[in-house]
């Protein structure tokens, strides 16, 4: 099944809320924290918050596993924003807004600052963003990410 053809995706991306957010949760309430541990433990998936551990940024709570996961973030939420909102990095790149993503399905990898980000990716429907993204004969990690920056940027 053609990638392309599942995403219905409304172009008023201009007035579209940037956030990955249901209900004023971001990433339905998984750990933007735990993302970054999760990745240098090699654990291959997303973990889950708790309302009793939030914090709000910018209008928008963030939900942790513990304090410890709040604090970090309440000190520097910009270290662990995800790209683009938490929508799909690899849609994004292909000058698309708000494609949802699985929260198991994440990327965290360092740019050419060496500052850590967290992309997420749509996986489901046989169709695995995040195999696309690694794949090299579709560009470059740098690529990939200078051409959904671009975008990115006509959104804000």
């Amino acid at each position: 099944m053609n990638f392309v053809i599942m995403l219905v995706i409304s172009f008023s991306a201009f007035s579209a809320d940037l956030v990955n957010d249901t209900k004023g949760v971001a990433l339905d309430g998984y750990d933007v924290v735990a993302y970054f541990q999760n990745a240098k433990k090699g654990i291959e998936n997303g973990t889950r918050g708790s309302s009793e551990f939030s914090a709000k940024y910018e209008g928008v709570a963030y939900h942790f596993v513990n304090e410890a996961n709040k604090k970090l973030f309440i000190e520097n939420p910009e270290n662990y924003l995800p790209a683009y909102g938490g929508w799909c990095a690899w849609a994004v790149a292909q000058g698309q807004n708000e494609v949802s993503v699985n929260y198991d399905t994440f990327l965290v990898k360092a740019d050419e600052s060496g500052k850590e980000r967290l992309y997420l990716f749509y996986n489901k429907w046989f169709t695995n963003t995040l195999s696309k993204w690694n794949d090299e004969s579709t560009g470059t990690h740098k690529e990939l990410v200078d051409k959904a920056d671009t975008f990115w940027g006509t959104l804000k």
